[in-house]
């Protein structure tokens, strides 16, 4: 049997764009004045190579982010291959840097979301961000400072100390005992 017909060459592939991103690890706290570390794997579901854009949304100004790409520092975009190259994931760590002075105890919803660099439309918006809940640390740094008026007392004299106990963390600290 013999199939005939017009030929045709018209036949072209158009890409499809499909990233996912998914949490590994999330902190239940962050701990202000060090970074803290969000582990989440980006994924290219798509037909092709894609650039991919990571962004931490909605940051308060003073905080600062940065990222690693499988361990290494890195900046957007993150360059992904198609499924069929076996280099279509990336495992990517988000650092949250948190001023020494936020407060404790505060809630915070942080979202991270993965787009595509080059601007092309998405098979599946559902899983490009990622929210998770946290709450700033307590912080409790005492620090004691103080100066001597004299440098040295006889037997039965006096030295005076002028010292000052501040506390340079985040939260009340009511477990500080001073003893001359």
């Amino acid at each position: 049997m013999t199939i005939t017909g017009d030929s045709f060459s018209g036949i072209e592939v158009r890409t499809i764009s499909d990233l996912s991103i998914t949490i590994v690890d999330a902190p239940s706290k962050l701990r202000p004045g060090a970074a803290t570390m969000v582990l989440f794997e980006v994924v290219n579901n798509g037909n092709g190579p894609v650039r991919a854009d990571i962004m931490a949304l909605d940051l308060p100004m003073a905080w600062n982010s940065w990222m690693q790409v499988n361990g290494d520092n890195a900046t957007n975009p993150v360059d992904l291959s198609a499924p069929y190259d076996l280099q279509n994931n990336a495992t990517i760590a988000v650092y949250i840097h948190v001023p020494s002075e936020e407060a404790a105890g505060e809630i915070h919803t942080i979202s991270i979301s993965v787009s595509n660099a080059d601007g092309l439309e998405y098979a599946n918006n559902s899983d490009n961000i990622l929210t998770f809940g946290t709450i700033t640390a307590s912080v409790r740094i005492p620090s004691l400072s103080g100066s001597l008026e004299t440098q040295s007392a006889m037997v039965g004299g006096t030295v005076n100390v002028n010292a000052t106990l501040t506390n340079i963390g985040n939260a009340m600290d009511d477990s500080i005992l001073v003893i001359a």
